[in-house]
């Protein structure tokens, strides 16, 4: 899978004194690679563990475009087996359903659990670009992503009943991988269809 490391220059120059040894590389070559953007590809154990935040982690930050302001929220996913569509359940009530129904390109950002032994900006992450479309209730993919989206998030039954509420598939275009310090990869068409299937 042809994935490659992006230049990582200006947020290097801004991180590297803040680091604590053991978060970004150690090896003086490792250093030389990140400062000059090099271009790498990922490895499949980095893309591997990344991936898995997709199916691990419950929640993500949903971006939508507010107003023409951007605007964050938190809204909990489910990521089909063998699929490239992420499902969220949300109210019409919410401004970010609003959002993505004037506005359906949106971002999710899906980060590791912090931890004290690891420096904040050197979390494994993955940010989305995706565009947002909503599922007909009267569709048989409504059903599928209805039953697939209680199976993760069981608590959520009774919002089903409810009429606001509404499931929506999210798209990616692209992705941004994060495996920490000086380690961003960029995805997208099938490199990124392919991944997201894993």
């Amino acid at each position: 899978m042809p994935i490659e490391q992006e230049p990582h220059h200006a947020h290097l120059r801004i991180c590297l004194p803040r680091l604590r040894p053991h978060a970004g590389p150690r090896r003086p070559w490792q250093l030389r690679a990140a400062l000059s953007g090099r271009k790498q590809p990922v490895d499949a154990n980095t893309a591997r563990s990344l991936r898995r935040l997709l199916d691990t982690r419950p929640v993500g930050a949903l971006g939508t475009l507010h107003r023409g302001e951007p605007a964050v929220s938190m809204v909990p996913f489910v990521l089909p087996a063998a699929d490239t569509r992420l499902l969220i359940h949300v109210s019409t009530l919410a401004p970010h359903t609003r959002d993505m129904q004037e506005h359906p390109r949106v971002s999710l950002l899906v980060m590791a659990e912090p931890s004290a032994d690891l420096s904040p900006q050197a979390l494994p992450r993955v940010a989305l670009q995706a565009d947002a479309l909503t599922l007909p209730r009267d569709g048989a993919a409504y059903e599928a992503a209805r039953t697939i989206y209680l199976e993760r998030f069981p608590d959520a039954a009774p919002m089903f009943e409810l009429g606001d509420f509404s499931i929506v598939a999210l798209q990616p275009v692209s992705a941004r991988l994060v495996a920490g310090f000086g380690r961003a990869y960029s995805l997208a068409g099938e490199s990124l269809a392919e991944w997201l299937r894993r």
